[in-house]
């Protein structure tokens, strides 16, 4: 009987048609490229042997088969997933993640030792469109403790050459996940749509869900871009609609800038006014207290009976999201210290209290 995390790879691998496995010591595979030279030689010799039509024929099937062999030289150059298995091939020998052991056998009437691949770390490989995944499982061996080090996934990463996105471990087995691309910015000017329903593009590859992630916090030093990111939040926002009711298109945006500066400055574009747009700590206050009791209002509605459960607003017809920016006023850079997350937090929840 197989052991429980064998099973488990063998369910896997069913399951999974796609996932190819690398396997050591390297398979022996054909050489195109001394095919081509045995049979380019050959034909020298055999076309003078051939006169005539018998010549002229024997030079198409010359060429065809000359051509076939080209073309598969250059197949073989051009496959990724060919030099994704070379390059993890040539770092499980580089680094010895495989074990050797010696064995007696009988050859010509004597007893002679061989050195034979006991054991070898276990790596499978899938490639998509955008990412590629590098499966290695984790046998309870000495590999284990080496693909679980974080040294591993740099060595990894310089291996395949591609940044790594994120690590995924399981029990028996830990995925690492590879940008096949590099991810880009958006250029917002281009005239690229930020959101498509109520998901939300950051980057080329990053997208979130505002119905499934409903909290946000921006923070970075000065001139780090921390404006022109929630201005594309912003934009992003107005280019939401509801997709499957199509009841509203756009969110319901209120922006709270104590410092009146640059949010601030949306009370002078079309769609906002000074109704969605404060400064003053007073008009702020009323601000967070309207779309408090708007949230509540909505809550009572929505989620009145059991098949509410587990549902958001976009279940709902004609809830458009509604999204508060808070800007926080400005760090003194000459006192400047270091501050944790715990500490951001409490800051935070006292300077809600006081609203």
């Amino acid at each position: 009987m197989l052991p429980l995390n064998l099973m488990e790879r063998e369910i896997a691998i069913k399951k999974h048609k796609e996932w190819i496995e690398v396997v050591y010591p390297r398979k022996l595979k054909i050489n195109w490229k001394i095919i081509y030279i045995f049979i380019f030689i050959l034909n020298i010799i055999l076309l003078n042997m051939f006169k005539g039509l018998s010549w002229v024929m024997f030079l198409i099937l010359s060429i065809v088969i000359h051509h076939q062999i080209v073309k598969k030289i250059g197949q073989k150059k051009n496959n990724f997933n060919e030099i994704i298995e070379e390059n993890i091939l040539y770092m499980i020998e580089s680094l010895k993640l495989y074990d050797e052991e010696y064995s007696e056998i009988i050859r010509n009437g004597k007893i002679t030792r061989e050195k034979f691949v006991s054991r070898v770390i276990h790596i499978f490989y899938k490639v998509d469109n955008d990412r590629v995944r590098i499966r290695v499982y984790r046998d309870g061996d000495r590999f284990t403790k080496v693909s679980s080090s974080k040294d591993f996934s740099g060595t990894l990463e310089a291996t395949i050459g591609m940044e790594l996105e994120k690590v995924l471990k399981e029990i028996s087995y830990i995925d690492y996940i590879f940008l096949r691309y590099k991810d880009k910015r958006i250029e917002v000017s281009s005239g690229v749509k930020l959101a498509n329903g109520t998901k939300m593009r950051i980057t080329e590859n990053l997208v979130f869900d505002i119905s499934k992630v409903s909290h946000g916090l921006t923070i970075g030093s000065t001139g780090s871009g921390k404006s022109f990111f929630v201005n594309s939040k912003i934009l992003a926002y107005v280019q939401m609609s509801d997709i499957k009711f199509n009841s509203w298109h756009g969110a319901d945006i209120r922006v709270c800038d104590p410092k009146a500066s640059d949010l601030y400055l949306y009370k002078f574009v079309t769609g906002f006014g000074s109704e969605k747009v404060a400064c003053e700590p007073n008009l702020i206050a009323k601000m967070v207290r309207e779309v408090s009791e708007l949230v509540e209002q909505r809550y009572r509605e929505m989620f009145n009976d059991v098949s509410a459960f587990g549902k958001t607003f976009v279940d709902f017809k004609g809830y458009p999201s509604v999204v508060i920016f808070a800007v926080n006023v400005g760090v003194d850079m000459i006192n400047y210290k270091p501050i944790s997350i715990d500490e951001i937090v409490k800051i935070v929840n006292e300077r809600e209290m006081t609203l």
